[in-house]
């Protein structure tokens, strides 16, 4: 096959390409202390592509056109791992927990070298190393909550032929949640959240807090009713950023948001098994709650 849309750009298909196969291997462990409350979680991933296809561009110097050709490259692998740890104190209000994750990297394609353009691309590597930790501790009871919080992700990102691609990334995560229980099954909660980042290019540089509040109410039978108004990015801080590394190139892209507005929310709660459905805590639910590794929504990445 072959692609002669722009004569000054031709793509060629390949009959002589050999098939990709992918293989992986995962080892999961998970641990409960029912006595303690206590859990542990582990998991461990590996994963290699044989023969994985990549394009490759020749420079043809009589007429100034490049020639793209799909080839046979081999050396892309990944592993990645990741432990978690939350048991509650002595005194059962108190809880900790811990979240540790790691995960490096090799993606194998062609590039071009240097600023010449107009050079045959060789074969280059791109080493990704990702390491992050956060650690948790909350306190509840019946009258409030209250959670703190703080992680650091690291990314080094190496290429074996175009050392102006290598980047290498801090980002710091500072947070804090309350919720106050107040008479009349009324609940005001708060969550600040603030990320401080280094190494970024392009002026993203730019620290940022995120703080969102809201006051809720709970009604009808067995407080199976909920009414809410919160307000979120109450700073105008939020800027999304996000980083995107493949085998032949990184980006870094900040993309706009709604920004700070409000909502009211109504929620009812079905309760198919008996019993009070009462929850007193103003987050549940919530999608736009502040968050680290292991889940949550989206206004800050951990």
């Amino acid at each position: 096959m072959i692609d002669i849309t722009d004569p000054m750009n031709m793509r060629y298909g390949n009959p002589n390409l050999k098939p990709s196969f992918n293989n992986s291997f995962i080892l999961d462990y998970r641990k409960f202390v029912p006595e303690a409350m206590r859990s542990y979680s582990a998991n461990l991933y590996y994963s290699n592509t044989l023969n994985s296809v990549a394009n490759k561009m020749t420079y043809d110097p009589e007429t100034g056109a490049r020639v793209y050709k799909k080839e046979n490259v081999n050396g892309n692998w990944q592993a990645r791992g990741y432990f978690s740890f939350n048991t509650p104190l002595k005194n059962k209000k108190f809880t900790i927990s811990s979240n540790t994750n790691a995960r490096y990297s090799d993606a194998v394609s062609y590039t071009s070298v240097g600023n010449n353009k107009n050079l045959d691309q060789e074969l280059s590597t791109t080493h990704n190393l990702a390491l992050g930790e956060r650690f948790t501790s909350s306190y509840r009871s019946e009258l409030f909550d209250l959670s703190l919080s703080g992680s650091v992700n690291y990314n080094l990102v190496r290429n074996s032929k175009q050392e102006n691609s290598n980047r290498e990334t801090f980002d710091y995560y500072i947070g804090a949640n309350t919720n106050v229980n107040l008479p009349w099954q009324i609940s005001i909660s708060t969550d600040v959240n603030c990320r401080f980042k280094d190494g970024y290019t392009g002026g993203l540089n730019n620290n940022e807090v995120l703080w969102n509040a809201q006051i809720s109410k709970n009604f009808l039978k067995n407080n199976s009713g909920t009414i809410r108004f919160k307000i979120y990015d109450i700073l105008k801080q939020q800027t999304n950023l996000s980083r995107s590394i493949s085998e032949t190139m990184m980006s870094d892209t900040e993309y706009n948001t709604l920004g700070s507005y409000f909502m009211v929310h109504f929620v009812y709660r079905f309760n198919t098994l008996g019993g009070k459905a009462g929850n007193r805590h103003g987050f549940g639910g919530d999608p736009r709650r502040g968050h680290g590794f292991g889940g949550g929504g989206k206004p800050m990445r951990f």
